[in-house]
Protein backbone atom coordinates (compact mmCIF):
# COMPACT_ATOMS: atom_id res chain seq x y z
CA UNK A 1 0.00 0.00 0.00
CA UNK A 2 1.09 3.43 -0.75
CA UNK A 3 -1.52 5.66 1.26
CA UNK A 4 -0.36 8.44 3.57
CA UNK A 5 -2.03 6.89 6.28
CA UNK A 6 -0.41 3.44 5.48
CA UNK A 7 3.06 4.91 5.68
CA UNK A 8 2.22 6.65 8.83
CA UNK A 9 1.34 3.49 10.97
CA UNK A 10 4.15 1.34 9.38
CA UNK A 11 6.16 3.63 10.80
CA UNK A 12 4.61 4.17 14.53
CA UNK A 13 4.40 0.15 14.28
CA UNK A 14 8.15 -0.01 13.48
CA UNK A 15 8.80 2.67 16.30
CA UNK A 16 6.48 0.75 18.55
CA UNK A 17 4.16 3.54 19.33
CA UNK A 18 0.83 3.59 19.55
CA UNK A 19 -1.18 4.72 16.21
CA UNK A 20 -2.27 8.19 16.63
CA UNK A 21 -6.19 6.63 15.47
CA UNK A 22 -6.45 4.50 18.78
CA UNK A 23 -9.27 2.31 19.21
CA UNK A 24 -11.71 1.94 22.58
CA UNK A 25 -9.93 0.33 24.87
CA UNK A 26 -7.02 2.61 24.34
CA UNK A 27 -6.75 6.03 25.88
CA UNK A 28 -9.27 8.66 24.83
CA UNK A 29 -8.62 12.26 25.05
CA UNK A 30 -11.72 14.49 26.31
CA UNK A 31 -13.33 17.65 25.21
CA UNK A 32 -15.75 18.81 28.59
CA UNK A 33 -16.37 21.72 27.53
CA UNK A 34 -18.03 20.50 23.42
CA UNK A 35 -18.85 16.81 25.18
CA UNK A 36 -16.29 15.45 22.65
CA UNK A 37 -14.50 12.24 22.78
CA UNK A 38 -12.05 11.99 20.52
CA UNK A 39 -9.96 8.73 19.74
CA UNK A 40 -6.31 10.02 19.27
CA UNK A 41 -3.94 12.71 19.63
CA UNK A 42 -4.88 13.99 15.72
CA UNK A 43 -8.74 14.15 16.15
CA UNK A 44 -8.26 15.91 19.29
CA UNK A 45 -5.82 18.62 17.68
CA UNK A 46 -8.29 18.35 15.16
CA UNK A 47 -11.07 19.15 17.07
CA UNK A 48 -9.45 22.25 19.61
CA UNK A 49 -8.59 23.49 15.87
CA UNK A 50 -12.22 23.66 14.66
CA UNK A 51 -14.95 25.35 14.09
CA UNK A 52 -17.08 24.31 16.63
CA UNK A 53 -14.75 24.15 19.44
CA UNK A 54 -14.28 27.71 18.55
CA UNK A 55 -17.59 28.74 18.80
CA UNK A 56 -18.57 26.93 22.14
CA UNK A 57 -15.43 28.31 23.41
CA UNK A 58 -16.37 31.96 22.48
CA UNK A 59 -19.96 31.38 24.12
CA UNK A 60 -18.81 29.76 27.43
CA UNK A 61 -16.03 32.87 28.00
CA UNK A 62 -19.06 35.26 26.93
CA UNK A 63 -20.96 33.70 29.36
CA UNK A 64 -18.49 33.18 32.05
CA UNK A 65 -17.99 37.15 32.03
CA UNK A 66 -21.77 37.74 32.02
CA UNK A 67 -22.35 35.54 35.21
CA UNK A 68 -19.44 36.97 36.49
CA UNK A 69 -20.47 40.16 36.35
CA UNK A 70 -23.75 39.46 37.72
CA UNK A 71 -22.33 38.20 40.91
CA UNK A 72 -20.47 40.98 41.54
CA UNK A 73 -23.58 43.09 40.86
CA UNK A 74 -25.61 41.18 43.16
CA UNK A 75 -23.08 41.22 45.77
CA UNK A 76 -22.39 44.93 45.97
CA UNK A 77 -25.85 45.28 45.92
CA UNK A 78 -25.91 43.66 48.80
CA UNK A 79 -23.25 45.25 50.92
CA UNK A 80 -25.10 48.67 50.02
CA UNK A 81 -28.25 47.60 51.55
CA UNK A 82 -26.89 46.75 54.78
Amino acid sequence: MEGQKHKKKEAQQKSGSAPSNMRSGQSQLRCDLCDVTCTGTDAYTAHIRGAKHQKVRFVSAFLEKFFRAQFTFVKSMKSVAM
